[in-house]
């Protein structure tokens, strides 16, 4: 069908009673609301393909151009007429926007508020004019006219590029174990890394300090960390975690086993004690000398791992283990789920007040209404887990910016190729990390903090400036930035990490000083691993909402069956998930669709709601391959899914 008889002007009635006025150039969907915020101006749009329009209404006129923000059809409309009305018009402006600078970016956000939005406009107009040509345009110039009809789509499929860990990356002596035991589970060895890491912290004695500067005498780090590990169950987190917390529970249960026979011997104790104590008693009323009984000490309940504990019951196991302990937790969002889960009320507060607390260590007091209050000597522990990335999605949109979140070290883990190789452990390196383990639970505090060379003080200074430069950037997601700015602390609390974990393997008191080689080593770890999956977390995995899983999924089916068109109703029968969906929500992921570039809506019932699209055809030339792979893979699921379950299956 011929195009031009399908394009037509909207508003020419406006701008013929308007002579002398300016022109407002909008695309359709802005067309109702700019016509009712800006009277004094023409405004203008239109239906159908722009380059079947006549430049008539626009000659002699300075014309306004405001897009649809950030609809990249729009731009790319508006485009097309901005260039074939140069030299018609006396003059071209475009309202320039950036997609996170202000989220009022289309007519539709002012509405009612005709001077806020002329401000708004007036604000960010640029002068437009083309780009100037020295010589005949290309063919692929001249094919790119053409594809402005279809701009290019926005890849709907990228996934972040996370940064393999190394050897290098961890202490000498864990290196080896984590690698060995990560091929045998099949699982990736950022997980055994980071469980590691903090299982070690959480065995050592919180009073092991690293002095950061030379004379700040009041700046003090212990090997305090936490860890969380963000997959989906197929990446087999709890397996990889938990060969890095086995022996810690061997260590446990020996020290409970301690801890109950000297306790056992206490209450035998006690009881001597009570009746030479009423003997005492008996003869004191007849005024007989004699010396009172001295009562035995209760001895502490001794323990290094806790699992499942509430804040109150964490507070009494801190009471008799000052030098803190490891929290596990196989899903973190049950950690977050449970604060101030037994309070009338909930939601005060107070809990993740105390875990911030505990973060930092320290002396506290904590007043019980039903008990005596406890005094714990030192507010500490270390937490690890995993958590899925639907959960902490939708944990964190609740979570105050009270930096909880950002207190954990993060690894985005990924599923390695295989199910994990049926052979034999490394005896040496299992062997050498249970006996560091045991090694490094024994270690007591030195007298005086250990510090840093002049090299690796240089080292930390160095890396806490780059960090406080990131953290002003704009660049990076607001919750990534505030992770950063704690990134000073953490950097020294692997570094005196680092420094027990290879002492102990060395069978050594850790040294005054920590190497030079050691500091680097943090160095490096933070910024080639740490710093991609904070990136992949916070910038990906946060900032996706519900809809964008829709979308993907919309995608890839366009993709592999090589759609030209789809409607609603298509989408409905092969996509069980879209019937949970209600109709704003729907029309929400076909307008992401839309302004990704991906799909055209079908506007020939204007008032009516859109349920036809056509696809962009520059989506099967951009994505041809993936949708081959695409249709490929979700072939062999059907086929998987055939083999144990007779019946329909949604298309994966």
């Amino acid at each position: 069908m011929d195009g031009s008889r399908e394009t037509m002007w909207l508003g020419l009635a406006d701008v013929a009673e308007k002579p002398d006025a300016s022109i407002l150039l909008v695309d359709e969907s802005s067309y109702p609301d700019a016509l009712a915020l800006f009277k004094t101006m023409a405004v203008l749009s239109w239906q159908g393909l722009p380059q079947y329009l006549s430049m008539g209404p626009l000659t002699g006129r300075r014309v306004v151009l405001w897009p649809s923000y950030p609809s990249v059809w729009s731009q790319a409309q508006l485009k097309q007429i901005a260039e074939a009305a140069y030299g018609h018009a006396t003059s071209l402006e475009w309202v320039q926007a950036h997609a996170d600078a202000d989220p009022r970016r289309t007519p539709a956000a002012f509405a009612g508020k005709p001077h806020e939005a002329a401000a708004w406009a007036k604000s960010r107009l640029i002068p437009y004019t083309p780009t100037p040509r020295a010589e005949p345009p290309s063919d692929k110039e001249r094919e790119d006219e053409y594809y402005v009809d279809n701009p290019r789509p926005l890849d709907l499929f990228r996934k972040p590029v996370l940064p393999a860990l190394k050897p290098e990356h961890l202490p000498a002596s864990l290196g080896r174990f984590v690698f060995d035991q990560s091929e045998i589970v099949g699982s990736d060895p950022g997980i055994l890394a980071i469980s590691a890491l903090v299982a070690c912290a959480g065995v050592a004695h919180d009073g092991i300090k690293l002095q950061p500067r030379m004379n700040d005498r009041n700046w003090r780090e212990s090997p305090r960390l936490w860890g969380a590990v963000v997959g989906d169950p197929s990446v087999r987190k709890t397996p990889a975690i938990l060969r890095a917390i086995n022996h810690i529970k061997v260590m446990d249960m020996n020290e409970g086993e301690r801890s109950a026979a000297a306790i056992a011997q206490y209450r035998l104790e006690a009881k001597i004690h009570a009746k030479k104590e009423a003997a005492y008693t008996k003869a004191a009323a007849k005024d007989s000398s004699g010396t009172a009984p001295t009562p035995p000490e209760k001895p502490p309940m001794r323990r290094i791992l806790v699992e499942d504990s509430t804040i109150e019951a964490l507070g009494v196991v801190l009471c008799d283990n000052p030098r803190g302990v490891l929290v596990l937790r196989d899903e973190l969002a049950g950690w977050f789920g449970a604060m101030d889960a037994y309070r009338s009320g909930g939601g005060s507060g107070k809990d993740r007040a105390d875990w911030l607390e505990i973060y930092n260590g320290g002396p506290k007091r904590v007043d019980r209404i039903t008990r005596e209050p406890l005094f714990v000597r030192n507010w500490s522990a270390c937490v690890l887990g995993g958590i899925q990335p639907s959960a902490i999605q939708r944990i964190a949109n609740d979570l105050t910016e009270d930096g909880l979140l950002q207190r954990f070290m993060v690894v985005v883990a990924t599923s390695p190729e295989g199910g994990g190789v049926d052979r034999e452990s490394d005896l040496d390196a299992l062997n050498g990390y249970r006996d560091m383990l045991d090694q490094l639970y024994r270690i007591a505090p030195p007298a005086e903090p250990i510090r840093l060379t002049p090299e690796g003080s240089a080292t930390r200074q160095q890396f806490a400036d780059d960090m406080r430069a990131l953290t002003e950037t704009d660049y990076l997601p607001i919750r990534m930035r505030h992770a950063l700015g704690k990134w000073e602390g953490l950097f020294c609390r692997l570094a005196i990490t680092y420094h027990v974990v290879e002492s102990a393997y060395a069978r050594a008191y850790p040294a005054p000083e920590i190497p030079t080689e050691t500091v680097q080593r943090v160095d490096r770890f933070m910024r080639d691993y740490l710093f991609g999956h904070a990136m992949a977390f916070y910038a990906d995995i946060l900032s996706t909402n519900a809809a964008m899983e829709h979308v993907r999924w919309i995608a890839g089916w366009i993709a592999s069956r090589r759609l030209t068109a789809t409607s609603l109703r298509d989408i409905h029968g092969a996509y069980n998930r879209w019937r949970t969906l209600k109709d704003h929500e729907q029309m929400a992921v076909m307008r992401l669709l839309e302004d990704g570039a991906w799909l055209f809506p079908d506007t020939s019932n204007p008032g009516k709601r859109v349920v036809n699209w056509t696809v962009n055809f520059r989506v099967h030339e951009e994505f041809g391959d993936y949708g081959a792979s695409e249709e490929a893979r979700r072939a062999k699921v059907r086929e998987q899914l055939a083999k144990v379950w007779i019946g329909r299956a949604e298309t994966p």
